[in-house]
């Protein structure tokens, strides 16, 4: 268990691979009384089991763990083999140039991102990893988007730098290629289909833009790649259900997430 992006009144905590959401009133109710075992694991105290419905034997803390120059060499070396390739200097300044890219959050170091295009559609991991640099970013969430042409049509949810970060973030970069490259035809007219928001922020499917035929997003993933998203989604949902017993909402990423700007959407292509 760890405490993660404290807020003014409320902390976030991992506990088990989920994420539970505690309001400082709460935890001062309880007396704030935390303890730490030879296992360097968190005792709680009994009144917050109770709340989160875990017993109350301890539980080892993640760390972000940075991954080092050998370990994205590695990586490196895996999306490579699965068809990726590494996105060049200059065509990260030329597309720089081109859109007028504006980084609001004001950032230094060109992070290196991976690419893998088909069927008109570009998937895009990036790393969080510095070029010049040589190491991680110390602030900085992984990603793994879908485009076309200069159109980002799906993000993947943001890849904290845990232990395992790169295994996750190949995964999520792999199961992209696959959409991308079963990009699904339309029945009736036999053209690609595109990708489309649904009634959830990050609900997406395949729709054809000529006629009512709609298909599932995870239409052309194998069976493992569909189990691995299940589990995923499936702790999202215990995070949202424990949020909403306390009474709060979650604000997804895509939304607190300052993009980048283009000052020349006229070139977008």
């Amino acid at each position: 268990m760890t405490i993660v992006n404290p807020s003014p009144r409320f902390i976030k905590i991992w506990v088990k691979g989920q994420i539970f959401s505690l309001s400082l009133d709460f935890l001062e109710k309880c007396g704030n009384v935390f303890s730490i075992n030879e296992k360097n694991s968190l005792i709680f105290p009994q009144t917050i089991c109770a709340k989160l419905n875990i017993e109350n034997k301890g539980y080892v803390m993640p760390k972000k763990v940075l991954p080092s120059e050998s370990d994205f060499e590695k990586f490196g070396g895996d999306m490579e083999k699965y068809g990726f390739r590494m996105i060049e200097k200059p065509e990260f300044f030329r597309s720089f140039q081109r859109l007028g890219l504006s980084n609001p959050r004001k950032r230094s170091g060109r992070e290196i991102g991976f690419t893998f295009s088909a069927n008109g559609l570009t998937t895009i991991a990036w790393t969080t990893f510095l070029d010049t640099e040589r190491c991680a970013r110390d602030e900085d969430a992984g990603w793994v988007l879908i485009s076309e042409g200069d159109r980002v049509k799906y993000f993947s949810h943001p890849l904290f730098r845990t232990a395992g970060f790169l295994n996750k973030l190949l995964k999520y970069a792999i199961i992209a290629k696959r959409r991308v490259l079963h990009r699904p035809l339309c029945p009736a007219c036999n053209g690609f289909m595109q990708i489309v928001r649904g009634k959830g922020l990050k609900s997406r499917y395949w729709k054809c833009p000529k006629h009512r035929q709609v298909k599932d997003f995870d239409n052309g993933l194998t069976g493992k790649m569909k189990d691995f998203l299940e589990s995923e989604r499936k702790a999202r949902r215990h995070y949202r259900e424990n949020l909403k017993k306390q009474g709060r909402e979650t604000t997804p990423a895509i939304l607190t997430r300052r993009p980048w700007i283009a000052t020349r959407p006229q070139n977008r292509i």
